[in-house]
C-alpha cells in the first residue's frame, strides 16, 4: 500500500467513522482547552500587577511631614531637587464624613469612614496614576468630582452619576467608630462620581489605610479646608532606576530635620517600592495554585487522552488480515494510524486554544483580577502555540504502543487469573469472581489497556487525596492566627500616636484570662544598607511573641530577627552580624532567629509580612513625634507605645466588652485606637481569596478519575459482548452481568485506592512543606482523615455508580445474535 492507498483509507475511515473521530476530537479538545487555560491563566496571573504598575507609574518613596498647619512647600521643593529624584507629586488627607440621615451614612458605616485623598496641585500626575475601571478621571478645575476606588464602590454600591452627601469637617472631628456628622460640624458638599478605579496600593492594601477603599479628590476640594484642619499631608516621589533607596531615604530624612523647611519636625519615609513588592509577591501564591492545577490536570488528562486514542488505533483481527491480504504492509499500517491520530491531534488541538482563549475572561484569579489593566479575552500566543504543538505530538505518540501491538498476528483472550482463582477459592460469587477476571484482563480485540487505566484513575485519587490533605493545611494556615507569627488575640493600636498602656495594663494585667501583655513601636529601619519595616515587642507581663521559624527571639538591644525573605534578600543567616540604622546612626547587631510576621505597620506606610520585616530587642524605636499633654495613662516608666499585645487565655470574645469600653476612653482623650483581632499579611489574604482553589482543583481531578473507569466500563462491555454472551449461555442472569461490571469497577477502584491513598497523602504532605517553605513560615501539614475516610468510600460508591450504565447494557445482550455474529 502506499501513500495513496494511506490517503483513501483514511478517508474512507473519518468518512464512516466520523461520529468517534470527531468525539475524540472534543474529548482532546475540552481537557487541552482546559490545561492550556490554567496555563496562561498562570502567567497572566503572575504577569498583572507588574504590567498594572507599568501603567500606574508608582513612587518609590512616599514622604509624609508631622507638621500640623505648617506649610512645607520648601521641604518637597527641596526633595525634588535631590539628585536621582525625578519628581513629586502631592496630596493631602481632607477630613470629611457622610452626612447623618443620607445614603452616604450606610457607606461610611460599612467602610469605617469615608477616607478622601486630595491632589494639591497639577505637578506630577503621572506618579501613581490610577487604573479606571469606569467612567473618567474627576475633572482637576472641580471640587465636587472624585473617583472612588473599586473596594469602596463595590461594598458601598456605588457607580458612575452617584451622589455623596458628605461634611467637609471644620468643626470638632467626629467619632471614628460612627464616621458620620451632622450639616452644622462643617460644610455640606454633594460630590459626584466620575470614574470608578483602583490605585497601585489598593489592589493588595499596603495598609489599614487602603483596606477600606478611597476616594481620589482635586485641588480645588483640599482649597476648600485650611491646611490646619487636614488629616494629612504628603508626597509620592519618582526616583531615577538605579538610585540606592537607602541613600535617598537618609537624605530626605536630613532634610526634614532643617528648620527652614516647614516641616515641623522628623518626616515618615516609606519604602512604596518594597511595599509593591510585597503585593507582587502576593500574586505568586495564585499563579502556582493555577499552574499546579494545569499540571494535574495535564497529567491525568493525558493518561485519559492516551487510552482513548490508543484504543482507536487498535485494529480488529478480521481487519488486520484483510489488509494483509490486499498487500498491506506493517509500516502502512503505522502511517495510517499516525495520520488517523494526527487528525485528532490537530483538530483537538485547535479546538483547545480556541477554548483556551474563550476561557481566558475568567483569567486572573483572585486580587490579581482587580490588578490586570487589559481585562477580557486574551490570547498568550507562547502557551497556546506550545500547546498546539505539545497536543498533536501527544496524541499521534499515544496511537503508536497500539499500532505496534496489532502488528502482532496473535489476539488477546481471557485466560487463567491468580485474582480470578484466589475470590473464587474465597467464597465470592460467580459475578464477583468474573468481575475480578474482567478488571485483571480486560478482553476483547479493542479492550481499554487495562495498565493505562488503572494508572489514569490511581494518578487522579492520587491528585485528589493529595489536594485534600493541602488544601486543609491551607485552611490551617489561614485560620490560625499563631501559623503566620500572631502570637497573641488582640492588638490595640495607636497607629502614628501612642496608646494608653498603662490603662491596659491596668485593667487587663490582673485578669486571669490574659496570659501575656507586651508594647512596642513601628519603625522603618536599614539593614546592611537595605531599608525593612521594622518594630520591637517588649514584654510587660508574662510571654507575647511573634513566630520564630529558627532560633529564638532578641533578647537583647544588639539582637534583631529577620523574616525568611529579608535574610534571602540580605544574603546572611542566623547567627551572622548586620549593621541596622534606626534613624540614629548604624551599630552592629546579631541576628537571634528567622521570624514569621502578622502585617504590621502604620498608615498606608510599608509593613511586615510572612517573610518580610524585622523585630528589634530592647528599646530600639520611637517612631512617633512629639505628643505633648498626653495623659499619664499613655506612658510605661515613661515611655510610649504604638500598640500593645494582649494574649488571652480562653476565648479573646469575653474581653471585647472591655475593649470596646477603652475605645471609647480613648476617644473622650481626643486620641485614637483601633482594637485589633487578626492581622494576616498580604499573602494570607490572598490564599483567603482562593481557598477554594484546592477543592475546585480536586472536584476536577474526580471527574477526569471518574470519566477514565466509565471510559474502561463502557468500552470493556462493549468489547467483552462474545464473553458476556458466552456467561448467559452457561446461565448467568441479567442481575449477575450487572454485579460482574459494578465488581469490575470495584475492582479498578480498589486497585487505584490501595496505590493512591498512601501516595496522595505523602504527596500532599511534600507539595505543603515545600509551598509552606516559599511562604517562610513553618506550619505543619493537616491530615484531613476524616475526609480521607469520606473521599475512599465515595469512591467506591461512584465507581458502582458509574457501572450501572454499563452493567445494564451487558444484562441485554443477546446471546444468540452475538454467537452468531462472532
Amino acid at each position: 500500500m502506499v501513500a495513496g492507498g494511506v490517503t483513501y483509507r483514511l478517508r474512507a475511515d473519518i468518512r464512516h467513522h466520523w461520529r468517534a473521530v470527531l468525539g475524540l476530537s472534543v474529548l482532546v479538545a475540552v481537557l487541552g482547552g482546559i490545561v492550556l487555560a490554567a496555563a496562561a491563566g498562570a502567567r497572566r496571573t503572575s504577569s498583572a500587577y507588574d504590567r498594572l504598575l507599568e501603567v500606574a507609574n508608582p513612587p518609590e518613596l512616599l514622604v509624609s511631614p508631622p507638621g500640623e498647619g505648617t506649610d512645607p512647600t520648601p521641604f518637597y521643593a527641596a526633595v525634588s531637587r535631590i539628585p536621582g529624584v525625578l519628581g513629586t507629586r502631592r496630596f493631602a488627607g481632607i477630613p470629611i464624613a457622610a452626612e447623618a440621615g443620607t445614603p452616604a451614612e450606610r457607606m461610611a458605616e460599612g467602610l469605617g469612614g469615608i477616607g478622601v485623598l486630595a491632589a494639591l496641585d497639577d505637578e506630577g500626575r503621572d506618579i501613581g496614576r490610577p487604573r479606571l475601571l469606569a467612567g473618567r478621571l474627576p475633572d482637576p478645575t472641580r471640587a465636587d468630582e472624585i473617583m472612588v476606588s473599586e473596594r469602596m464602590a463595590a461594598a458601598a454600591d456605588i457607580g458612575v452619576g452617584d451622589h455623596i452627601d458628605a461634611v467637609l469637617l471644620t468643626e470638632e472631628p467626629i467619632d471614628p467608630l460612627h464616621p458620620v456628622a451632622a450639616a452644622d460640624q462643617g460644610d455640606p458638599i454633594r460630590l459626584t462620581v466620575t470614574g470608578i478605579g483602583v490605585q497601585y496600593d489598593e489592589v493588595v492594601p499596603f495598609g489599614e489605610l487602603n483596606a477600606s477603599g478611597s476616594i481620589l479628590a482635586t485641588p480645588p476640594l483640599a482649597g476648600l479646608v485650611d491646611r490646619a484642619d487636614w488629616n494629612f499631608e504628603g508626597a509620592y516621589v519618582d526616583v531615577e532606576p538605579g538610585t540606592d533607596l537607602a541613600e535617598l531615604t537618609g537624605a530626605i530624612e536630613a532634610l526634614g530635620l532643617q528648620d527652614d523647611l516647614g516641616t515641623g519636625g522628623p518626616v515618615f519615609v516609606s519604602n512604596e517600592a518594597s511595599a509593591a513588592q510585597q503585593a507582587n509577591d502576593a500574586m505568586r501564591p495564585l499563579a502556582v495554585a493555577l499552574a499546579v492545577a494545569a499540571t494535574a490536570i495535564g497529567l491525568v488528562a493525558l493518561l485519559v487522552v492516551g487510552q482513548a486514542v490508543s484504543r482507536s488505533a487498535r485494529e480488529a483481527p478480521e481487519e488486520v488480515e484483510a489488509l494483509r491480504a490486499i498487500g498491506a504492509r506493517p509500516n502502512d499500517r503505522l502511517a495510517f494510524a499516525a495520520a488517523r491520530a494526527a487528525v485528532i491531534g490537530v483538530a483537538g488541538a485547535a479546538g483547545a486554544v480556541v477554548l483556551a482563549v474563550l476561557l481566558s475572561p475568567r483569567f486572573p484569579i483572585g486580587v490579581a483580577r482587580v490588578a490586570e489593566p487589559d481585562p477580557g479575552l486574551d490570547a498568550d500566543v507562547a502557551v497556546l502555540a506550545i500547546g498546539l504543538v505539545a497536543i498533536t505530538l501527544v496524541t499521534i505518540l499515544s496511537a503508536m504502543p497500539a499500532a505496534l501491538l496489532r502488528l502482532r498476528r496473535r489476539s488477546p483472550s481471557i485466560g487463567p487469573s491468580r485474582l480470578g482463582s484466589a475470590a473464587a477459592t474465597c467464597g465470592l460469587s460467580p459475578a464477583a469472581v468474573q468481575g475480578v477476571r474482567f478488571a485483571v484482563h480486560g478482553g476483547g480485540s479493542r479492550a481499554v489497556p487495562l495498565r493505562s487505566t488503572l494508572v489514569a484513575v490511581t494518578v487522579a485519587i492520587t491528585a485528589v487525596l493529595a489536594t485534600i490533605t493541602f488544601g486543609a493545611s491551607l485552611i490551617a494556615l489561614i485560620g490560625t492566627p499563631s501559623r503566620y507569627g500572631q502570637g497573641w488575640d488582640r492588638m490595640v493600636d495607636g497607629q502614628f500616636g501612642p496608646t494608653p498602656v498603662t490603662r491596659i495594663v491596668e485593667r487587663f494585667g490582673s485578669s486571669p484570662d490574659v496570659r501575656g501583655i507586651g508594647a512596642g513601636n513601628y519603625g522603618d529601619i536599614t539593614v546592611n544598607g537595605v531599608p525593612v519595616p521594622a518594630f520591637d515587642l517588649l514584654p510587660v507581663q508574662g510571654s507575647v511573641s511573634v513566630g520564630i521559624v529558627e532560633g529564638r527571639p532578641p533578647a537583647t538591644a544588639d539582637e534583631i530577627v529577620l523574616g525568611g525573605e529579608t535574610l534571602e534578600r540580605l544574603d546572611v543567616r542566623v547567627g551572622d552580624a548586620v549593621d541596622v540604622d534606626s534613624g540614629e546612626g548604624a551599630r552592629p547587631m546579631r541576628i537571634a532567629g528567622q521570624g514569621v510576621f502578622p502585617q504590621m505597620g502604620q498608615g498606608s506606610f510599608s509593613t511586615t509580612g510572612l517573610g518580610i520585616g524585622a523585630q528589634l530587642g530592647g528599646d530600639s524605636l520611637v517612631s512617633f513625634g512629639d505628643f505633648d499633654d498626653v495623659p499619664a495613662a499613655y506612658e510605661l516608666d515613661g515611655r510610649r507605645y504604638n500598640f500593645v499585645a494582649i494574649d488571652i487565655d480562653g476565648p479573646a470574645s469575653a474581653l471585647d466588652g472591655a475593649f470596646a469600653e477603652l475605645e471609647e476612653s480613648v476617644i473622650a482623650d481626643g486620641g485614637f485606637t483601633l482594637v485589633r483581632h487578626e492581622l494576616p499579611p498580604t499573602k494570607i489574604r490572598d490564599l483567603e481569596r482562593v481557598r477554594v482553589v484546592p477543592g475546585a482543583m480536586a472536584a476536577v481531578l474526580a471527574l477526569v478519575a471518574v470519566a477514565a473507569l466509565a471510559h474502561l466500563l463502557i468500552t470493556s462491555v462493549r468489547e467483552q459482548r462474545r464473553e458476556l454472551a458466552l456467561l448467559r449461555t452457561l446461565g448467568f442472569s441479567r442481575r449477575q452481568l450487572r454485579a460482574s461490571v459494578s465488581w469490575h469497577a470495584s475492582a479498578i477502584a480498589s486497585a487505584a485506592l490501595v496505590l493512591g491513598v498512601p501516595l496522595g497523602i505523602a504527596v500532599g504532605r511534600a507539595v505543603w512543606h515545600w509551598f509552606a517553605g516559599g511562604l517562610y513560615v513553618s506550619a505543619p501539614a493537616e491530615t484531613p482523615w476524616t475526609w480521607l475516610a469520606i473521599a475512599l468510600v465515595a469512591t467506591v460508591l461512584l465507581a458502582n455508580l458509574v457501572a450501572a450504565i454499563p452493567g445494564r447494557s451487558a444484562a441485554r445482550t443477546r446471546p444468540a445474535v452475538v454467537l452468531r455474529e462472532e
